[in-house]
């Protein structure tokens, strides 16, 4: 008796695109951990054949780190969906079969002849006798990850289905340099999400929900806080604060694991930000989350006096103005928000609100002139390693321990500052 156990029929669209014919299809997650190999494994299947090794157009190999991420997202996520995976068929005798098709009397007068000749050429049924060897051109990481969590729980993914989209790749030298191109086309112009996009978007990115949280609901930045694509603010820009991506990173730096290039110790979160990047937390957690952000920005606003003076008093706010503090430019909010996690980690968050309302802060004092003016162009200088430094002062001036590398020690020797200057 003949086994049809390996044979899967499934309903598709064909299309065509350039030269390439191709198949959209939906295929069930036990059929993907089934049917979709890895490279390597059909490089294995096909070991007595090099003509057949896929290792020689392949460009990409897996990295295994990026897979675990998307397996706990398919494990946490109710709402879970991909995009669909490429995949190419790789041997075997895939059959197409069109499908004829018809509408009663009243019905098909509604449509042309050239119409019902297309939706017949273009609905059928594609046959895969279990021969072939299906592997992804775009969305490894994706199969592999299905893969793992299906074998890890085939009940919670047993009604799941991906959209697929299939390729016939041949193994002559000019089917390989075909698939090697889709293979480098389909990732070239994959463009991933830009920041102020997962900000706007993510229902799973925690810190992205509450950075949206304290834009709709929270009063002493309401409105003052510039919707953009940058993380950057104009020197023209006389209302608002920061940007939406400059608060973002705030939070993140909050809420989660970060290192510090001027701070030995590691902070005392536990919370990894892939985590807590990807993984929605519950209501509570994220509303409990909310408030810690919120008191430490009331703590900021309400207790550095130019702050208070911008976002409460409303008064006239001038970036172009040397006087005016550095707290409003990208530098000094880099700075003043990184001395504030470092400063919760030492529980030395009022030393950090009293350094920048005691000390003058401006491009007029001559330490900040010295560090972040150019005395040619009058330019502002924005280089990482001079807010390196700057960081490095304040916290010598508030007995933080700093870390240092051979650069950073190189330019606190060449300016020739210390803690007393500032």
């Amino acid at each position: 008796m003949k086994d049809n156990s390996s044979i899967l029929r499934i309903p598709c669209l064909r299309g065509r695109m350039g030269d390439w014919f191709y198949y959209s299809s939906v295929l069930s997650f036990k059929e993907v951990k089934k049917r979709v190999k890895l490279p390597k494994e059909i490089n294995k299947k096909y070991s007595r054949n090099k003509e057949l090794k896929l290792g020689e157009w392949i460009q990409r190999d897996l990295d295994k780190t990026r897979t675990s991420p998307i397996v706990k997202y398919l494990q946490k996520t109710d709402q879970r969906f991909f995009n669909s995976l490429v995949l190419g068929i790789y041997d075997g005798s895939p059959k197409w079969q069109e499908l004829n098709i018809t509408f009663d009397d009243n019905e098909e007068k509604i449509f042309q002849p050239d119409e019902l000749d297309y939706f017949s050429r273009t609905f059928g049924v594609l046959t895969l006798s279990g021969k072939e060897s299906l592997f992804a051109i775009d969305g490894q990481h994706r199969a592999l990850a299905i893969r793992n969590a299906y074998e890890a729980d085939e009940e919670l993914f047993i009604n799941d289905e991906i959209s697929i989209i299939l390729v016939a790749h041949k193994s002559s030298l000019e089917g390989k340099e075909r698939t090697r191109r889709l293979f480098s086309t389909l990732n070239r112009y994959a463009k991933p999400v830009k920041t102020n996009e997962i900000i706007a978007l993510s229902e799973d990115d925690n810190a992205a929900i509450i950075t949206r949280k304290l834009i709709d609901e929270y009063r002493l930045i309401e409105n003052r806080i510039k919707i953009s694509k940058q993380k950057t603010i104009n020197d023209s820009d006389d209302w608002h604060f920061t940007t939406i991506i400059q608060l973002y990173e705030f939070i993140k730096s909050l809420l989660t694991q970060k290192k510090f290039s001027t701070y030995p110790k590691e902070k005392s979160t536990k919370r990894e930000a892939k985590e807590y990047l990807h993984y929605r937390e519950s209501e509570e957690v994220i509303l409990k989350d909310y408030k810690y952000v919120k008191n430490i920005l009331d703590k900021l606003i309400k207790n550095i006096i130019p702050l208070k003076e911008i976002l409460i008093e409303n008064k006239t706010l001038d970036r172009k103005l040397k006087s005016t503090s550095i707290l409003f430019r990208p530098i000094g909010q880099n700075i003043l928000f990184d001395l504030v996690c470092i400063a919760l980690n030492e529980k030395r968050l009022s030393s950090v609100i009293s350094f920048f309302n005691e000390s003058t802060f401006t491009l007029t004092h001559h330490v900040w002139q010295k560090v972040f003016i150019n005395s040619e162009t009058k330019g502002l200088k924005t280089d990482k390693y001079l807010q390196r430094y700057a960081k490095i002062l304040i916290q010598e001036k508030l007995s933080i321990s700093v870390k240092m590398t051979k650069k950073d020690t190189e330019i606190y020797e060449n300016f020739g500052f210390n803690k007393g200057d500032i």
